[in-house]
């Protein structure tokens, strides 16, 4: 059956008029991105023509999906703007096709007022994002802006830190303001590096961040020594770390220089600090403090001269204690943090993840000889609403994982049934979205859940069958019904 025409309110004697009021300094000129507009109504064609003025997206346009989809397969525009109802196919069913053809392109749909269900359906199949008709220039305008800054790599403004060279900044991945700050702290601290504390959750790159230390400070071309604290002895960390002399203990057959002596002139660093035994931390207080170390059975100083990096997961700062005991000398931790570096995590370095993503399929397209361009739009949302709570280094076997699995060049949703199948996943969607339409996302799921029973859901929600009819912008039925 002939899909019903639609109408745009718009107004065209306004429209040149309302455009040119924007500034086009608001606006980024970007070269070689192409827009690809599919939709049956001229008007609603002649709108997002004049709006992309200036802007320096191509503009392409299709009359309906079939079309939409030949160019979108020969062109491969980066950005699809289409609506819900189209002429012989549904918007959702094109916009599986759309995603088919194009995974990595940013699709926006544009619906009616009334029909906010629907577009959080088309969000959740994989829609980018929506607008509503009549259509706005103004801020149809600052959407294209935002994605075409996006796509073509928009730089930033000049600061005192040396570029980045596509994202990476030695061995880190930093191009978000939270991971920018911490370069910052880094070549501050890097001239007259001394004694440095990383803090932060695990996976959060805390060693990277120490060896870029390192490699930045006029130590770089001396030593870095890692030692792990994790699960020691005393015994065992004495030796290893401070060294023995022979007949120190049982089976010492030779004097032996520990770690700390490895690392003179360079740089020891020592992860998850707070594990160290407390019995030990006094020793370690000395060679920060004094400079030397005295070997397991002697009481012969050597002198070294280390800059010692420290990294916990574990909240050292004074005062925190464990049913009343003492976990960490206070004073070891004021010697160990003049400089206090916090590595954030994941989910608070927004931008970062497409970087991450891009950086370990490079990696493991190079280790496994595939070659996987990256993930969809859909799996890409998905990543982007997951929480990460082991942070970069769950992202890193996550990419790890997809690459060894994966048959085809784009990841799909199907590649990453570890962590979407996760039920603390379903709680925890970051999706850019209202409160009333969250409120309306949850409403649907639950009613989906339940085969339709409203009645049902309206308890669980502990809300009046009414509301939950108003959530789901639906009348309700009539007495008796």
């Amino acid at each position: 059956m002939e899909q019903p025409r639609r109408t745009l309110h718009f107004f065209p004697c306004c429209w040149r008029n309302c455009c040119s009021i924007i500034s086009p300094t608001r606006f980024v000129a970007v070269k070689n991105v192409v827009l690809l507009s599919v939709d049956d109504d001229p008007l609603v064609q002649s709108a997002i023509r004049a709006t992309l003025d200036g802007t320096g997206c191509e503009m392409l346009a299709a009359s309906d999906p079939e079309e939409g989809l030949r160019i979108c397969r020969k062109r491969e525009p980066q950005i699809i703007v289409t609506g819900l109802l189209l002429p012989k196919l549904n918007g959702f069913a094109f916009l599986e096709q759309v995603l088919q053809a194009q995974p990595r392109a940013t699709v926006l749909m544009l619906t009616r007022v009334d029909s906010t269900r629907a577009a959080v359906e088309a969000i959740r199949r994989g829609a980018s994002d929506y607008l509503q008709k009549p259509l706005q220039p103004l801020a149809l305008r600052r959407w294209v802006d935002k994605v075409s800054g996006a796509l073509g790599g928009r730089r930033r403004p000049p600061s005192a830190l040396a570029p980045l060279s596509d994202g990476m900044w030695e061995g880190m991945v930093a191009e978000s303001d939270a991971m920018m700050a911490v370069v910052e702290q880094i070549k501050r601290a890097s001239p007259h590096l001394r004694n440095v504390l990383l803090t932060g959750s695990m996976g959060t790159g805390k060693e990277l961040a120490a060896r870029a230390l390192h490699r930045v400070s006029p130590r770089a071309r001396n030593p870095f020594v890692v030692y792990s604290c994790r699960a020691l002895t005393t015994s065992l960390f004495e030796s290893q770390l401070f060294g023995h002399v022979r007949g120190a203990f049982p089976g010492a057959d030779s004097d032996q220089a520990g770690l700390i002596e490895s690392a003179h002139m360079g740089t020891l660093f020592l992860d998850e600090i707070g594990e160290v035994p407390l019995e030990c931390q006094s020793k370690l207080l000395r060679v920060l403090q004094e400079r030397e170390v005295v070997r397991l059975g002697s009481t012969q100083p050597h002198k070294v001269d280390i800059a010692v990096i420290a990294a916990t997961s574990r909240d050292l700062r004074p005062g925190m204690r464990k049913s009343g005991q003492v976990l960490f000398r206070e004073d070891l931790y004021y010697r160990l943090a003049m400089t206090e570096i916090e590595m954030p995590p994941l989910n608070a370095r927004t931008g970062d993840l497409p970087l991450l993503i891009r950086h370990f399929l490079t990696r493991y397209n190079t280790e496994f000889g595939t070659q996987i361009c990256g993930p969809n739009r859909r799996a890409e949302l998905m990543l982007e609403s997951y929480s990460w709570p082991g942070n970069v280094r769950e992202l890193e076997n996550v990419i790890a994982q997809a690459c060894t699995m994966a048959d085809r060049e784009v990841l799909e949703v199907a590649d990453f049934p570890g962590i979407f199948a996760s039920p603390r996943h379903e709680g925890d969607r970051n999706m850019p979205l209202t409160l009333a339409e969250l409120q309306l996302y949850h409403a649907l799921r639950l009613v989906d859940s339940l085969a339709g029973n409203k009645s049902k859901a309206a308890a669980m929600l502990n809300i009046s069958r009414n509301k939950l009819y108003r959530i789901l912008g639906e009348m309700p039925p009539a007495r008796g019904v």
